[in-house]
């Protein structure tokens, strides 16, 4: 007996949450809502020769073949590249001629060797 009062219950609430989304409809129960979603789309810069462009925040910028940089330019890619290429190791202080400072880029181990601002969102990338 207690079970078909609880049935019985629960129909009445739904007869009654059905009949309250009727008239909220306007008593047409054929609207339909269509919600459009849109999204933006970024093109983030993909680079084939150096230069004092900036990276974008959106992802690596690909400056060649075998470098990428982001939140730097590549001439300062170049520039931790090239000494890498001669045998140096660690920490890097390369200068960024756009801005006129110098970063502190430590690179870990390859492959391929990631370089990171020791302050900062810098990151060089070469050698993958």
């Amino acid at each position: 007996m207690r079970a078909a009062t609880v049935i019985v219950g629960a129909i009445a609430a739904a007869s009654i949450l059905i009949a309250l989304a009727f008239i909220i409809s306007g008593g047409d129960s054929s609207k339909a809502v269509t919600t459009t979603v849109t999204e933006k789309v970024v093109e983030v810069p993909n680079r084939t020769e150096g230069g004092g462009e900036i990276a974008q925040s959106a992802g690596p910028t690909r400056c060649d073949k075998k470098l990428s940089v982001e939140g730097v330019s590549c001439e300062v890619g170049e520039q931790v590249l090239s000494a890498y290429e001669e045998g140096h190791r660690g920490l890097f202080f390369p200068m960024d001629t756009a801005t006129g400072e110098t970063l502190e880029l430590n690179c870990g181990e390859p492959t391929p060797v990631i370089c990171k601002a020791v302050e900062g969102p810098a990151t060089v990338i070469f050698g993958g």
